[in-house]
């Protein structure tokens, strides 16, 4: 809970550490694309941007509401040297249904059950 209650600087940067923690792990060095699951109230703007509204589910990391939630993760992944670049942004819901179509053409519906309930 203290990172998530901390400062978007100290979140995003966790998540960039746990990103190049994995690459060194796996031994990937090449420019990796990433779909950026962002499960909180967004304004999405265009494919890979997105403002957060309201943080929820204990979040509450300062600094970060009205601000382009992509462009605090690229920040923290430039400030940890980690070779990726986020090409969307996307809901819990979508990258479910997404992740599935991918191997199987039947699948139509995303569904999210957790501490809020999404269907796409």
């Amino acid at each position: 809970e203290e990172i998530i209650q901390s400062t978007q600087e100290v979140l995003f940067d966790h998540i960039a550490d746990c990103l190049k923690h994995f690459m060194e792990k796996n031994g990937i060095s090449e420019r990796l694309p990433l779909g950026f699951t962002f499960s909180f109230a967004v304004n999405q703007t265009s494919l890979k941007r997105g403002v957060l509204q309201a943080w929820s589910k204990k979040f509450c990391a300062s600094g970060a509401e009205k601000k382009d939630v992509t462009q605090l993760l690229e920040q923290a992944l430039d400030r940890k040297g980690v070779n990726v670049e986020v090409v969307a942004l996307v809901n819990d819901t979508a990258g479910t249904m997404m992740s599935r179509a991918l191997t199987s053409k039947d699948c139509h519906v995303g569904l999210i059950f957790g501490t809020g309930t999404n269907a796409c």
